[in-house]
Order: C-alpha cells, then structure tokens, then sequence
C-alpha cells in the first residue's frame, strides 16, 4: 500500500510521530501558525495618560518633572536690599548698666503711706482734739493755716448737714461758714474794676441811669463814670464817737489820652492847675461789712472833639492789703 493511498487523518497522524523529535525551532511554519495564541489587552486609546502593561513587562521609576512656568506668569525682577550687618560696637563704648533714673522702676515702699499734716489735723477735728490740729498744720504759712483752720469745721459741718431743705439752721449755719472763708480769701485776692459805664445819675449799687450807646459829651462838659469794684476791703474800724464798725478805704486817678495816645491834662480844682491826672479818696464807714462797692467819679471833658480814652487806677489804701486795678474806657467828645 502506498502512502497516497491513505486517508489524510492517518497521514497526518504518520507526520507528527516521526517529527516529534525535532526541536521547536525546526517545526514547519504551517504548524506554528495553528497555536494558539494569547490574547492581547485592547491597545489604549488616543490621548489617555495610561499605558497597558504586558505580562511580565517592568514598570519604569516614574520621575517627577517640573515645568517652568510661562514667561508672562513671573513676577517682574526687583531689586533686592542687601541686608548690611550692624555695626560693630567700638572697643571704647560704654554700656549703662542700670537703666535712666525716670522714677517708674524706683521700688515703693510696702504698707500705707503715713498721713499728712492735713489727714491728721482733720482727724484730730473730728474727734475733738482742736489743739493737736492746730500742731498739724505748724508747718504751713500763717494765712494759710487760718484758712485751714476755717475749713476744718466747715467740712464737719457740711459732712452732717442736710441739704435737701429739711434742716434750714444747718444750711443757715455752713453758708456762714463759706461767708467767712470768702471773707478771708477776699483779702489777698486782687482788685477788680468789674462794671463801668457812663451815666446821668447813680442811686446805689447796680442802680443808675447810663448814657445811650455812641453818646458824644460837650466839650468842656463834666462827665460821670460808675464803676464796680470787687473784693473791696473793709477792716473793723471804730468812729470817733465810739461807734464800731467797717470802713472801705480806696484811693485811685483818673487820666485822659487823646486818640493818638497823648496825655491830656486836666484842671485840678484842689490845687488850682492843670495836672496830668486826678487823683481821688474814697472811705465809707458801714455797719456791717460791704461786699458790693461802688465808685462815682466825676471828670472834666475836654475842649477838643475827638476820640479819648479814660484810664481809671484803684488802690487798696490797707498797708496790709496793698492791692490795684486798672481799666480803660473810651468816649467821645462832639463832633
């Protein structure tokens, strides 16, 4: 029997046994292309970020890479200031060790602080003991401490008294009190012209009857001036007759300036002649003591029309008291 004889399944079968023993690399194509092959994962598609991977296949170190951002996105160049080191401190420097005296870093002393002559003349008030507040205030200046020792009773008093109208003696009372230290201050406080004016007539004090508003006097007229005065004095006086009281002593001038500043002379009748000023006295004997003085000065109006201007000086005439006060006043002459 020949080979062409026989069926294709035996030929077959007679082929691969007698080329089993033949290495892989000798097989006939035909037989290769038979086997079957591993299917393959689908191709990535176009534009994805990740890429598939293989059997077996190793995975490259991934490095990170750092675009440079674009040219327009940079901050513009500025100039750097170099930082300069300070310099050094010379050998010859020296450096305080404490710290200036400003009086914040003084230690204070620990405890209460011990009372003042003040706190403890109170005290010694409060509980009665007037002749150790009196050694209290040694060391202050004389009027003072009869200033202090006029406070002294008014603060108790006005520590009890009622204000709300319910004790009228104890209101009574405490403004005696003030009376008396604004009688004291009153003293040494200044002079002061506080009110003037031009005027037809004067009653008393606050009452009189002024001349209108842009009043032109006659010339070779005679004018009249009321003044206020305030804080007047008036010590403790006894008359000749033997009556007791209080009298106001002041004395003063008057001088005129004509409207350029030059002085005008006036005609003294006392001493019969023309003088640079007016002198003038003032003594008024009251009862009781006044606390509202005032001054009527009469005073020749000059012969030339113009503008003038009439200083008034007061003097306290008490040696003790030498005080003053000045004030000017401008009028008018025809014209």
């Amino acid at each position: 029997m020949t080979l062409s004889r026989l069926p294709s399944i035996g030929l077959k079968f007679l082929l691969v046994a007698a080329l089993g023993s033949l290495p892989a690399c000798s097989l006939p194509q035909f037989l290769q292309r038979d086997a079957v092959k591993p299917a393959l994962p689908a191709a990535p598609a176009p534009g994805s970020d990740f890429k598939v991977l293989q059997p077996g296949q190793r995975i490259p170190k991934v490095e990170t890479v750092v675009l440079a951002p674009k040219a327009s996105l940079l901050p513009p160049n500025e100039p750097v200031n170099p930082i300069v080191p300070p310099d050094p401190v010379p050998a010859s420097a020296t450096v305080p060790n404490h710290l200036p005296d400003s009086g914040l870093l003084e230690p204070r002393e620990r405890g209460p602080r011990p009372d003042g002559p003040l706190v403890l003349a109170l005290r010694a008030h409060l509980d009665n003991q007037y002749g150790a507040a009196v050694n209290h205030l040694g060391s202050f200046e004389k009027p003072n401490q009869e200033l202090l020792l006029l406070l002294l009773p008014l603060l108790d008093t006005a520590r009890t008294t009622d204000l709300t109208g319910r004790d009228p003696k104890g209101v009574a009372d405490l403004a005696r009190q003030l009376d008396a230290v604004g009688e004291l201050v009153a003293k040494t406080a200044p002079l002061e012209i506080k009110t003037t004016a031009f005027v037809y007539k004067v009653v008393q004090y606050g009452v009189y009857d002024p001349l209108p508003a842009g009043y032109r006097f006659l010339p070779g007229g005679i004018g009249l001036l009321y003044a206020e005065i305030d804080r007047a004095s008036a010590p403790p006086a006894v008359q000749s007759n033997g009556e007791a009281g209080y009298v106001t002593k002041l004395e003063g001038s008057i001088q005129l300036k004509d409207a350029t500043g030059q002085i005008v002379n006036l005609y003294d009748i006392e001493k019969g002649k023309m003088v640079p000023e007016l002198p003038f006295k003032r003594a008024d004997f009251t009862r009781s003591p006044v606390r509202d003085f005032f001054l009527k000065v009469e005073f020749p109006v000059p012969e030339k029309a113009g503008k003038y201007s009439l200083i008034l000086d007061i003097r306290d005439s008490e040696p003790d008291t030498p005080r003053r006060s000045r004030k000017v006043v401008e009028f008018q002459v025809g014209g």
